[in-house]
């Protein structure tokens, strides 16, 4: 079994087809090294650097935005629910329910323990 083609003209190439192949090869890589050049270009890479950093600026704006917004609808959740608690305690206070009476001594007691600590620190 032979290797060799069957044609031998076939497999020679003129020399302006070489010449060809060689032009087009070194006007592939002038495109290859002007685009090289171009993305290497600290210009390029400054711009490039400043539009991540906006974009990683953007995203971290919009995810405090989210958490700011999922901490304060918490709060006023939470500020609801204590209110809520607080005119509960006050109404069965005034009924009578010792229990009541405690919560209410001690909020009272520890109320006037804050204001007499901030009162000497703002002496000093």
């Amino acid at each position: 079994m032979s290797t060799e083609p069957t044609d031998p003209e076939a497999s020679v190439r003129s020399i302006a087809q070489i010449e060809a192949d060689l032009q087009r090869t070194r006007e592939e890589m002038a495109v290859t090294v002007n685009e090289l050049a171009g993305r290497l270009d600290p210009k390029t890479l400054a711009k490039d650097a400043a539009e991540q950093a906006k974009e990683k600026a953007s995203d971290l704006s919009e995810a405090a935005v989210e958490k700011a917004s999922a901490f304060a609808f918490t709060a006023s959740e939470f500020a609801s629910t204590a209110s809520a608690k607080a005119k509960e305690t006050i109404e069965d206070a005034k009924s009578g329910d010792s229990q009541a009476l405690a919560y209410l001594a001690g909020a009272v007691a520890g109320a006037a323990s804050l204001i007499a600590i901030l009162a000497r620190r703002h002496k000093r």
